[in-house]
């Protein structure tokens, strides 16, 4: 494709990230930090996007090395993984279910394993990849069973607001399909960086648009759930007093 169309595509998803950001942080201020899963959301919205930015910057037109590619992109991929892990969090609290110290505690060294591993493999040793493995471990050691915690986690919720309103369980459904799309987003990126010898694995990922575009349509779902929830909360003017129940259907 055109290498313009790949920029302003893969540059829209960061954008899109960035509203989504403003918007809740926005909520969690007005709601008096009553809300923390707000504040989760914002950051983890901002934070799930940033490893478009060495995509960006490639398809800009950005001459890098292999070694600064693989450091900036070592550094983008645990800050994305945090990223859905806020999310995952905070959908924890909305539903009801907010997370214990013991569930913090893993849920930070899951975090820190996720950079150990991305500085091992993308900034010690370059991104000059031998095999596979790298992106094995980053498959099925974070993404996916973060991907599939937080649709879980949506499904559990929405099946938990039977008899609620349409809005709630509109938004709740698309916060399970946002866990979805993450899934096969995730897959099609494992199914074409194994289509390429292991040292030729920034070719697999600059320029991939269908990753970009369910990398959009992932975060617009994410949007339009969180505005569905939001608008259920806010039926009649009134903004309930419990931080983590939608308000029963009028």
């Amino acid at each position: 494709m055109n290498p313009l169309f790949s920029f302003y595509l893969s540059l829209g998803v960061l954008l899109f990230a960035v509203v989504t950001a403003v918007y809740f942080f926005q909520e969690w201020y007005v709601h008096h930090q009553h809300h923390p899963f707000f504040l989760y959301w914002a950051v983890g919205s901002l934070l799930l996007y940033l490893l478009q930015v060495p995509v960006i910057l490639a398809n800009l037109g950005v001459n890098f090395s292999l070694s600064q590619f693989s450091g900036f992109y070592g550094l983008t991929i645990p800050l994305s993984f945090g990223g859905f892990l806020l999310i995952y969090l905070g959908t924890l609290q909305a539903s009801g279910r907010p997370f214990t110290a013991q569930q913090r505690l893993w849920a930070t060294l899951w975090f820190a394993a996720c950079l150990v591993a991305s500085a091992y493999f993308f900034v010690l040793k370059r991104g000059e990849l031998t095999s596979h493995f790298a992106f094995h471990l980053s498959n099925f050691g974070f993404f996916l069973p973060v991907y599939l915690l937080q649709a879980v986690a949506a499904a559990r919720w929405f099946v938990a607001l039977k008899g609620r309103g349409a809005s709630a369980r509109v938004g709740v459904g698309l916060l399970a399909l946002a866990g979805l799309v993450a899934i096969v987003a995730r897959g099609l990126l494992f199914a074409r960086v194994l289509a390429y010898p292991p040292n030729l694995w920034f070719f697999a990922i600059v320029d991939f648009e269908s990753l970009f575009l369910m990398r959009l349509l992932g975060l617009a779902l994410l949007l339009m759930s969180f505005l569905f929830i939001h608008h259920s909360w806010h039926r009649g003017g009134v903004i309930i007093d419990h931080p983590y129940t939608l308000p029963p259907r009028a």
